[in-house]
């Protein structure tokens, strides 16, 4: 007999198919309830489940003591500075509390400088409560993040700042597409640095200790080498330009070619997380709710060279 979705009572006890958007809901609560594997067919299936680990890592966070404690030290910490920045100021009290806000919003981007390490000990900790095994925080020098900080923000700058101005170009829809590209790209980068975020040092080794050029370079280098490979007077310039953004992205190329493998996941993943982070001053509360969701989506999505 062929397996059919959930149903629900109906007038006499009879039953009905949920509609698909029933099935949606009912399998997006299921994800956010408990830890469950990625689903193996189905593209909106497997965006739903990516959509739903940021919002899992939030009930996790503020459910679990341990990892609120641990997540709460970046958010205490730059409230701290920026309570500190109001206090000092000359003026009221009105006056110290803008002072204070835009303090917080200057800062936003400091707590993935500032307190990675702190997120990458979140991040361990999560690893061993969602059930996934002991494991050890992915640590790095403080002047390792900011250059890597450094980095990311120019590529997220000039990668694809040439189809921008082309796209530009055309008349009246030019400014929209040439938005809407620039909004996507900057929708992937969010994805790169919440998968960054959930590495650790799995007990006995994993794929995270790999060098990052053994994976190949990223989808987009690849993509201007081919443009640059079929163009004629401007290929040489198109290439050396892919070559240039591929170079700065390599520190994270096991987050790109797990995007490329698992895209589905990976854009759920994305728009779930970008929700979270886009309110000012609540992005810093919601902060660890992605490091923990990218944890568990890095342990269920088979990763390697």
């Amino acid at each position: 007999m062929a397996c059919e979705g959930p149903r629900e009572a109906g007038p006499r006890g009879s039953t009905r198919k949920l509609p698909a958007v029933g099935l949606a809901r009912v399998a997006l609560a299921q994800h956010v309830r408990e830890p469950t594997p990625t689903p193996m067919q189905g593209a909106l299936a497997q965006g739903l489940w990516g959509f739903a680990q940021p919002l899992l890592g939030l009930r996790l966070w503020f459910g679990t003591p341990e990892l609120r404690r641990r997540g709460i030290v970046p958010v205490l910490g730059l409230l701290a500075i920026c309570l500190a920045a109001g206090w000092s100021a000359e003026g009221g009290l009105w006056k110290r509390l803008v002072v204070a806000q835009a303090t917080l919003l200057a800062l936003a981007p400091v707590p993935s400088v500032l307190f990675a390490r702190s997120y990458a000990r979140l991040a361990a900790s999560a690893h061993e409560r969602l059930g996934l095994g002991p494991a050890a925080p992915y640590l790095k020098g403080l002047g390792r993040y900011a250059w890597e900080f450094v980095l990311q923000a120019l590529c997220v700058a000039l990668g694809v700042a040439p189809l921008v101005a082309l796209v530009e170009l055309v008349p009246a829809v030019g400014p929209v597409w040439a938005w809407l590209l620039g909004s996507l790209w900057a929708l992937h980068w969010v994805v790169v640095e919440g998968y960054d975020t959930g590495r650790v040092r799995p007990q006995g080794g994993g794929p995270e200790e790999v060098d990052p050029r053994a994976w190949g370079g990223s989808w987009f280098g690849r993509l201007y080498d081919r443009v640059g490979r079929a163009a004629w007077v401007l290929g040489a310039p198109v290439r050396l330009f892919g070559g240039l953004v591929d170079g700065l992205a390599a520190e994270w190329r096991p987050e790109l070619a797990l995007m490329e493998r698992h895209p589905a996941q990976a854009v759920g993943f994305g728009l779930a997380a970008a929700a979270l982070l886009a309110v000012p001053g609540l992005n810093l509360l919601f902060r660890p709710a992605v490091v923990v969701g990218a944890v568990h989506l890095r342990a269920r999505l088979p990763e390697g060279p």
